[in-house]
């Protein structure tokens, strides 16, 4: 037991530890799209997810061309989050009905999954598992569970407070299956990495963090002040970024090496990144 104590001690400091540095982006404008937008996503071929305040979902190409939209606005409600690990299989998660769409990359709808009908009511976040199937946090168990397109549970986690003392409820804000490690993130506890039966790899003490994606083998994440920081889960080094141009009016933002896409309430601004 005093190994694991020790153990799970070092690995909470990982990152208090590790190194630290800044640089300053310089970002010059690329693009602005205008309209009414709440969230982003870019899969791995650069194609960009606009979900509009209205519940569209609008997809363009990497040349900023519109290529699809989806606009069933009317049943579900409003779009909690979009999951386009896998391109050919996009997650629509409607929250309020606990319920996902499945969408082709033409933005046809494969199958829908109603949640409730398997007491799964408590759903914040869902993701793509490796092997085609979805991966999702069961807030009342608090279990990872694997599911299929017909919601049935092919796998899931121990009772994850077994791993953490609570001192209260811990909802989970990010999930994302990564070489068939799953990573879940938490603005109080930080990054946390398990493997697929729910035993703890790592965990980084990164709290605060809101705009959090991954950017090849680093953690990218936006602090309450708006500034950027990168996480280097191999190298354990931090990356402090900062910028040539005001961020607090963006509502979120997603880095990679050669661009940075940012949400304000009436566009999509994309920048041109010059270290």
């Amino acid at each position: 037991m005093g190994k694991l104590i020790l153990l799970l001690f070092s690995i909470f400091f990982l990152f208090q530890s590790a190194t630290a540095n800044d640089s300053t982006l310089h970002l010059t404008t690329f693009k602005t799209l205008s309209g009414n937008f709440n969230n982003i996503e870019i899969d791995n071929l650069g194609n960009i997810y606009l979900v509009t305040t209205s519940n569209q979902i609008i997809k363009l190409n990497d040349k900023y061309d519109s290529v699809a939209s989806f606009n069933d606005t009317k049943h579900f409600g409003n779009i909690s989050l979009i999951d386009v690990s896998n391109p050919l299989k996009i997650l629509v998660y409607y929250k309020d009905f606990s319920t996902i769409v499945v969408l082709d990359r033409f933005f046809n709808v494969i199958n829908t999954v109603d949640l409730r009908k398997k007491n799964l009511s408590e759903v914040n976040i869902i993701a793509s598992s490796y092997d085609n199937n979805i991966w999702l946090f069961d807030e009342v168990a608090y279990k990872l569970k694997k599911i299929d397109d017909f919601g049935t549970v092919l796998q899931e986690t121990v009772d994850l407070r077994m791993l953490f003392d609570f001192d209260k409820y811990v909802p989970m804000s990010y999930l994302k299956d990564i070489d068939r490690k799953l990573f879940l993130y938490n603005q109080q506890l930080g990054l946390i990495v398990l493997d697929y039966y729910g035993a703890l790899k790592n965990k980084y003490s990164i709290p605060g963090l809101s705009s959090t994606h991954f950017h090849q083998q680093e953690f990218i994440g936006v602090d309450a002040k708006k500034n950027i920081s990168t996480y280097d889960l191999k190298l354990l080094k931090t990356n402090k970024l900062k910028t040539n141009i005001k961020t607090s009016y963006f509502t979120k933002l997603i880095y990679s090496s050669s661009r940075l896409y940012a949400l304000t309430t009436n566009s999509l601004i994309i920048y041109t990144i010059q270290n």
